[in-house]
């Protein structure tokens, strides 16, 4: 795109990002939106460059996150006319850890109060006995407990949190007796 001469490009002008929000291990296919995005050459997400990066349109870049600390970054857009920043643009999140469920046995008729702990459990939106079977009235008391009640199932089962940025499982976590 030629330039009227005397004047510099603008900057890209990075406005949104979808999805807002992934892993802290990174590898989320990204698209930064804005303007003024053709002829960019990188974006970084908290100074760390985006992986796959490519100018679709001038409106839009794809990519991959790459891995961050836990907590907001911001996404730089590299371009002819220098930089452009969107604050806080993007949120790591912490992947749910499962590390003991108390107790860790019960009927296979389900029905057992169990509370499961662990890490990061905030913003959980599922308990999973099995590879498919949700617990009954989950609670996330806090970011290191739940408490929920057990579905039907047999035998020795994963026991599986699942929440945006990642899920924690705890193989063999309850056995159905």
């Amino acid at each position: 795109m030629p330039w009227a001469a005397g004047r510099a490009p603008a900057p890209p002008n990075p406005t949104s990002c979808n999805p807002t929000s992934g892993t802290i291990a990174g590898g989320i296919g990204t698209q930064i939106l804005g303007t003024n995005m053709t002829g960019a050459t990188g974006a970084t997400f908290g100074g760390t460059a985006m992986a796959n990066f490519s100018v679709t349109n001038d409106t839009t870049i794809i990519g991959t996150t790459p891995p961050h600390a836990p907590g907001l970054a911001d996404i730089v857009v590299t371009g002819p006319g220098g930089d452009g920043t969107l604050v806080g643009g993007y949120t790591y999140i912490t992947p749910a850890q499962v590390t003991s469920v108390t107790p860790d046995q019960g009927p296979e008729a389900g029905g057992d109060a169990v509370t499961v702990a662990g890490l990061a459990f905030t913003g959980a939106t599922a308990v999973l006995f099995g590879p498919a079977n949700p617990a009954a009235d989950f609670v996330v008391v806090n970011g290191t407990t739940i408490t929920c009640t057990t579905p039907p199932g047999v035998g020795s089962v994963p026991v599986t949190v699942q929440k945006p940025g990642g899920n924690g499982v705890l193989p063999d976590g309850y056995e159905y007796v």
